[in-house]
């Protein structure tokens, strides 16, 4: 994990040069991508106000474009997954993601949440899903790892 994450900070100074660069006189895909790049990079670090704020810029930039999304939905995503933010997860399954750690089995859970066991699997699967994890190990750790317990 510490690999990945040296990696993605040594792409921030190319990204920036090239953000530069493109200001030079680049067609507003060019000045868009590289801030769309950053903002991935910027995000897998867990530094989600710089990725929203380039994204936005982004944004700003191909407002009028007919375009934008297909021409550039695909490179940004190709730099790492996004990171999951803390709001992906609704209060539901934020509240059963706090009692996954506990040993509680699913349908626990579901009578300390007052919700019944399918509402508490439909939630574990979308935690799963939102934590790209394919187990509730998995899933508690990445949670951890993400500060969302």
């Amino acid at each position: 994990m510490l690999e990945l994450a040296g990696a993605l900070e040594s792409s921030v100074a190319p990204l920036q040069r090239a953000l530069v660069l493109a200001e030079r006189g680049g067609s507003r895909f060019e000045r868009a991508e590289p801030r769309l790049r950053l903002a991935a990079v910027h995000r897998a670090c867990q530094r989600p106000e710089l990725a929203d704020a380039l994204e936005a810029e982004a944004l700003s930039i191909l407002a009028g474009c007919p375009e934008h999304g297909s021409r550039l939905a695909g490179p940004a995503a190709a730099i790492a997954p996004a990171a999951p933010r803390r709001d992906a997860l609704s209060p539901s399954e934020r509240a059963v993601l706090r009692l996954l750690p506990s040993g509680l089995n699913q349908r626990e859970i579901g009578a300390a949440l007052f919700l019944s066991v399918n509402t508490v699997k439909t939630h574990c699967r979308n935690i799963y899903t939102k934590l790209q994890a394919q187990s509730r190990e998995e899933a508690v750790a990445r949670a951890h790892d993400l500060g969302l317990l």
